[in-house]
């Protein structure tokens, strides 16, 4: 990645958390399974928990939540090829050991014997291979949107068009075209989508390469997606407490699928939001950090 094109990247991430008035802090995490480092962001004090975005994009989308969530200690990830963070091949890779194996090792990287996740599409998938396979090491797990593979889960049309299109001819949709294909039509119009989120997705997608290792990312989904979809038998094995606050309008599945996930689990809640899209928490977050607060301390 280039210096200035680098500069320009962390501009307007400066200026997207400057808006919510919270300055993070910034460290490198190696993964030894990887021989990569990871970026992680910090904001707040308090017990940790660990940010898991989803695709295409970096830590710094959780802005607008994590800002409001002061009381605990924030650690938020680019994932690996995100952002700021270094890339893996994908090629051959299970994404389900992977996620065993980059959530682990991020918080052995933080001297974190445990914390709490929260998690948004193919991080939420991710956050489920962890949690399933270390139940320990999960306070508690906070789904936003409709996780990646859960049954029933989908991938809309538009989405593999901007797939395709981002990776034929390195055109990248507009983020305010991309956000209302992803149920957040009624908050754009309503003018209660912030625009500091807008702009920092556009620069993250033109000054960073996410896109083209995500690409890579979307070649092992598209081959291997039957293996990664998880059953309601998977879920009925998940042991610490979950709160999914699901957006009636998310494309990739709706909020029946959200109640079927909720009542496969042993001790799982639904909050439905009618109107938001599949990143909910940016359609209102002050709702979502006062429910996100309160399940914690719960």
């Amino acid at each position: 990645m280039q210096t200035l094109t680098l500069e320009r990247y962390r501009n307007a991430e400066k200026r997207l958390w400057r808006h919510y008035g919270v300055t993070p802090t910034e460290q490198f995490v190696f993964l030894p399974k990887f021989n990569i480092q990871v970026r992680v962001l910090e904001v707040g004090q308090g017990e940790p928990v660990l940010f898991v975005h989803g695709s295409p994009n970096a830590g710094s989308k959780w802005a607008p939540l994590a800002a409001k969530l002061t009381n605990f200690r924030c650690l938020i990830l680019d994932r690996p090829g995100c952002g700021l963070s270094e890339p893996v091949d994908y090629k051959g890779l299970d994404l389900r050991t992977f996620g065993v194996d980059l959530l682990g090792q991020t918080l052995d990287g933080l001297h974190l014997p445990k914390a709490a996740i929260v998690a948004s599409s193919l991080g939420g998938a991710l956050a489920f291979y962890f949690t399933h396979a270390q139940p320990q090491r999960v306070v508690r797990l906070i789904q936003e949107g409709c996780p990646a593979f859960v049954p029933g889960f989908r991938i809309p049309l538009y989405n593999i068009a901007g797939s395709v299109t981002s990776l034929l001819l390195g055109r990248i949709p507009p983020s305010r075209a991309s956000f209302r294909h992803l149920g957040h039509a009624a908050s754009l119009d309503g003018a209660r989508f912030e625009s500091e989120v807008l702009v920092w997705r556009d620069a993250l997608l033109k000054y960073t390469d996410t896109m083209r290792h995500e690409n890579n990312l979307n070649r092992n989904i598209t081959s291997r997606l039957r293996d990664y979809r998880y059953d309601e038998a998977f879920l009925r094995q998940i042991e610490p407490p979950t709160m999914y606050l699901w957006g009636a309008a998310d494309p990739f599945g709706g909020v029946e699928i959200g109640e079927q996930c909720a009542a496969a689990q042993p001790d799982a809640v639904l909050k439905p939001f009618p109107g938001s899209g599949h990143l909910p928490w940016l359609d209102d977050p002050e709702t979502h950090a006062r429910l996100v607060s309160s399940f914690l301390f719960d």
